[in-house]
């Protein structure tokens, strides 16, 4: 049987959220819609909560899988595990710990179909812990994956999906952190036409046990890791497919290194912020001397490097959350997803 969309949800220790995630899935209102979790092994109450939940709903039991890992193999393997089972005409993602609106799949299915697209983007809800924070969907421009190595583009699978068969070939790297910058990477380059919808139908939440969150050793060690093998891979990417100088390729380093590892290495520890400048050491004069990076863009890269960025971090959060609170915004920490009866 073929589906209109396929939702494939990587799932790990989540059991506080996987009921919130998947009810808002379920009470989507497109018909046809494949959903597919991915358990990576998770040793707390996360599938048993979830069986419990499809058991309950019987018109989403006969279109529901869960596949299961018999060891913990990370989230990129756990998506690439989904794909296998897909049998959508069109492949979306969705973490977790997060949520959906009831209309997202319907509403980015029919823009596919008007505009005949591989890909279709929508904007997004985005929590800091403190507050959310709307964002809006990107324009999109004819650079494709040049854009998004310049973070035109947001490198982001949950709020996209995508024609089945553009995932032909695609790499899905070994890696814990930034998968998703190498996998729309690839996307885009094998999408030909792609729109947006500039509503914001998905909720990322802020999970502070997540390992995106998570600032211990190990996991700044592996961050480390993880960014040089995407890196590794970005740069053949690109040189394979695009006429692009070598000199110009050190702007995808600075963007990996300041949007994906100093906010995550940010911990004020100076073992882990030697180790990230022994890591990459040309970054720090081509962010201070390179013209096309923002001003905002090296004031964070001098607070991480200096050890000042946790404490500034949490200063701008409780001012953005009061000047929220002075300006009568809704707390969308308290929005409650529609539930199936």
């Amino acid at each position: 049987m073929e589906y209109k969309v396929s939702v494939i949800v990587p799932c790990y220790r989540v059991a506080p959220y996987i009921e919130r995630c998947a009810r808002s899935l379920f009470s989507q209102t497109l018909d046809s819609v494949q959903f597919i979790f991915v358990d990576d092994c998770s040793d707390d109450d996360t599938i048993p909560r979830l069986e419990a939940l499809i058991e309950s709903i019987p018109h989403v039991r006969e279109r529901t899988l869960i596949v299961r890992h018999e060891q913990n193999r990370g989230v990129s393997a756990a998506r690439e595990t989904g794909m296998r089972y897909a049998e959508g005409e069109y492949i979306a993602y969705c973490d977790s710990d997060d949520w959906v609106e009831s209309s997202m799949y319907e509403t980015l299915y029919n823009a596919a179909l008007r505009q005949d697209a591989d890909m279709v983007e929508c904007g997004f809800w985005q929590d800091n812990g403190h507050f959310w924070r709307r964002r809006h969907a990107m324009p999109v421009p004819d650079n494709g994956v040049l854009g998004l190595l310049s973070d035109i583009i947001r490198p982001y699978l949950w709020c996209r999906i995508v024609r089945a068969d553009r995932y032909k070939g695609i790499h899905f790297p070994p890696v814990s952190f930034m998968e998703d910058l190498v996998i729309v990477a690839q996307l885009l380059h094998n999408c030909n036409r792609r729109v947006v919808v500039d509503e914001p139908l998905y909720y990322y939440y802020f999970n502070p046990i997540s390992l995106t969150h998570i600032t211990n050793s190990e996991n700044c060690s592996r961050k480390i890791r993880d960014g040089m093998v995407i890196y590794g891979f970005l740069h053949d990417f690109v040189m394979q497919h695009y006429a692009v100088d070598e000199k110009d390729f050190i702007q995808t380093k600075i963007n990996i290194c300041i949007k994906f590892l100093p906010t995550w290495l940010a911990t004020g520890d100076p073992v882990w912020r030697k180790a990230f400048l022994n890591t990459f050491p040309d970054i720090t004069p081509a962010v201070l001397f390179d013209r096309r990076l923002s001003w905002n863009r090296k004031k964070i890269y001098l607070e991480v490097i200096t050890g000042t960025y946790p404490l500034l971090v949490r200063l701008r959060d409780v001012c953005r959350t009061i000047l929220a609170k002075l300006a009568g915004n809704c707390n969308f920490l308290t929005r409650e997803v529609r539930c199936i009866k």
